[in-house]
């Protein structure tokens, strides 16, 4: 499979660090919820469920991070109404210590673009997830 998500490589694991230096220096509080909503390009139907599949995958590792452990349980709901290769998968998390996330995630055709937003106790931080500068292929007309 070619390459399917255009974010550059590390940035998952950077834009992690950088919040959670936020969170270290009591910028927000303790966080309490994140929302994040992404689509990401895939270069090819094919390429599609494992975009879906590596971004969730690092949304996950995000929250952990960000909550101090995996989830508790995990509730996900796909658009089964569509192909596999253009299902939005929505998936909400719960933690013990009452913390949540909703990851909503698409892919196929299009830029990559999203946003998270962090909610702590007393402040949030938001994070815009750039459209890729690689450049989109022409359709037909």
């Amino acid at each position: 499979m070619g390459t399917a998500l255009d974010l550059p490589a590390g940035y998952w694991d950077g834009l992690a660090r950088t919040v959670a230096a936020a969170v270290d220096a009591g910028r927000i509080g303790t966080p309490k919820a994140l929302r994040l909503t992404v689509h990401v390009r895939a270069a090819d139907p094919a390429d599609a469920v494992d975009a879906r599949a590596q971004t969730a995958a690092a949304a996950r590792r995000c929250a952990a991070a960000w909550f101090g452990g995996d989830a508790g349980s995990e509730y996900t709901a796909e658009d089964s109404g569509v192909g596999e290769a253009n299902r939005p998968v929505a998936s909400l998390l719960r933690w013990p210590g009452g913390q949540s996330a909703l990851l909503a995630i698409s892919s196929g055709r299009g830029a990559t673009a999203g946003n998270l937003v962090l909610m702590g106790s007393h402040g949030c931080i938001y994070h815009r997830i750039e459209p890729s500068a690689v450049p989109q292929p022409q359709q037909a007309r």
